[in-house]
């Protein structure tokens, strides 16, 4: 993904200069500049432990596999909550999940910087939603 869209930045242009500068997606931010998601979906951040997806206050939208997410509380030793992500969170995190009802649970990343661990926490994720079902 492409690091912080400008807040007023409709997500179709988002999407359009992230792809042009080597990304597959861009991430979304309100007007105080706090992460909202992606133009795809909803976006989870692995930071200090836990996973975080940013609350619908700041203008996440309530997706379904956002809340199935959610449901869980945990996955394996990590909670799961909801709550600010801001482009520092972003920089922290040692591992990014996109989803939406459409693809499920994919591993992202934060272009340039590699994040081998998403992809393991896309599993996990996958596998306790599929245990629920």
């Amino acid at each position: 993904m492409s690091p912080l869209s400008q807040p007023i930045m409709p997500p179709f242009l988002a999407r359009r200069a992230a792809i042009a500068n080597g990304a597959d997606d861009a991430v979304l931010v309100n007007q105080h500049g706090r992460v909202t998601g992606t133009t795809a979906g909803n976006i989870f951040v692995l930071r200090n432990g836990a996973l975080i997806t940013p609350t619908t206050d700041e203008g996440a939208l309530p997706g379904i596999t956002r809340a199935r997410i959610l449901a869980l509380s945990q996955i394996e030793e990590w909670p799961i909550t909801t709550g600010q992500v801001t482009g520092e969170t972003l920089a922290q995190a040692s591992a990014l999940v996109m989803c939406n009802a459409v693809m499920g649970v994919v591993p992202a990343s934060l272009h340039p910087k590699e994040m081998p661990e998403s992809e393991n926490i896309a599993k996990k994720i996958r596998a306790a939603l599929t245990a629920r079902e």
